[in-house]
């Protein structure tokens, strides 16, 4: 995706990861709540998508990211998503 990407072009990516260390699964323990509410008032149902099980660790999703796309802006999201944002150089 990089490559076909125009300078100045901006690259958004929303995924999941694993927890991967002790931290990770305190961290992650924020978004229980929410994943309650939202399983209490919209059901369990399916979001209509394929998901994948998600293969890389929080740290190794920063790693990788940071290395493939330097500069790029990392969040992490509550129910255990994250964002990766990323604008090509000009």
């Amino acid at each position: 995706m990089t490559r076909i990407l125009r300078p100045g072009g901006r690259l958004a990516i929303v995924g999941l990861a694993n927890n991967g260390s002790p931290a990770d699964w305190v961290i992650g323990a924020a978004g229980l709540p929410a994943d309650h509410y939202y399983k209490l008032t919209r059901g369990e149902g399916h979001p209509g998508a394929p998901i994948m099980e998600p293969d890389m660790s929080w740290a190794q999703v920063r790693k990788t990211a940071a290395r493939l796309l330097p500069g790029v802006r990392y969040r992490r999201h509550l129910l255990f998503r994250y964002s990766l944002v990323w604008t090509k150089p000009a």
